[in-house]
């Protein structure tokens, strides 16, 4: 079992490695190598963590719209079971009138299951037809809602990957500039030498 898990690590790393743009991971590369060409164990663990520190930057701000997400499923969930939700959407038309009339169509209904639900979670008929008629009017909100979330959420991602892939590059150019002036230093001083 450690073993699936070790390699599953290392497909990860690949994935997290090869997701970079080719320049970047030159840099990188470079950045791991003494002025001998060797790789040394501790630019090698500075490249990874910073490696860690961008995907941590950016899987934040994922998590945090997941968590966001869940959050609201279950708030949804209360009131209307998500299953039930889903078959109205696998119904859907897009004429208004078609797709009531699919929702209201046969024994086993969207709209009888929603009203069982609604009674058994203590309501009435009356009330949960009066539920059923505030949502199909909310429909159209919740759509540019839903529609603005995206937009939103997205923004946010685009903005978190770029906000993080800036200072990667920026940490990994001022490496690459501190070995390039490290190596000047080092071969001019040896050059001088009688």
């Amino acid at each position: 079992m450690l073993v699936i898990y070790v390699m599953c690590f290392f497909l990860i790393c690949l994935t997290a490695i090869g997701a970079l743009p080719a320049e970047v991971r030159s840099l990188m590369s470079d950045n791991c190598r003494n002025s001998r060409g060797r790789l040394k164990p501790r630019y090698v663990a500075r490249e990874v963590l910073s490696l860690a520190r961008f995907y941590a930057q950016t899987f934040f701000a994922a998590s945090l719209i997941a968590c966001v997400a869940l959050i609201a499923a279950v708030f949804i969930d209360d009131y209307i079971k998500l299953d039930i939700i889903a078959k109205a959407l696998g119904k859907f038309e897009p004429d208004a009138a078609a797709w009531e009339e699919n929702l209201k169509a046969g024994p086993n209904s969207v709209s009888s299951q929603f009203t069982q639900h609604h009674v058994m979670q203590g309501g009435t008929r009356a009330s949960a037809k009066a539920l059923m008629l505030t949502l199909w009017r909310l429909i159209p909100l919740a759509t540019v809602l839903i529609f603005a979330g995206l937009l939103l959420c997205m923004r946010m991602m685009s903005h978190s990957f770029n906000r993080a892939f800036r200072d990667l590059v920026r940490e990994e150019s001022a490496r690459d500039l501190r070995r390039i002036r490290r190596r000047y230093l080092q071969n001019t001083a040896q050059s001088q030498r009688p």
